[in-house]
């Protein structure tokens, strides 16, 4: 009856284990996708700004070319 007992008891011990090892994964799980969404935030306020900034080129490029073909027309 001993044996039982001990048993018994590594079972319970066990559970107990698998129970905090799941809840740690959750509060990991949990955490890592917060942080994953934060990151996916700010990659996509890093591509609006890269985009705000390639449009203001582009544009300062297109007056430097007019300029340029006006200031070497053909006379």
């Amino acid at each position: 009856m001993t044996s039982f007992r001990k048993e018994f008891a590594m079972k319970e011990d066990l559970e107990k284990i698998k129970e905090e090892i799941f809840r740690e994964f959750h509060v990991f799980y949990i955490r890592f996708t917060d942080e994953v969404n934060v990151i996916a935030g700010l990659q996509q306020e890093i591509i609006r700004r890269l985009q705000r900034i390639q449009s203001k080129f582009d544009r300062m490029l297109a007056k430097k070319d007019r300029q340029h073909l006006e200031n070497h027309r053909p006379i």
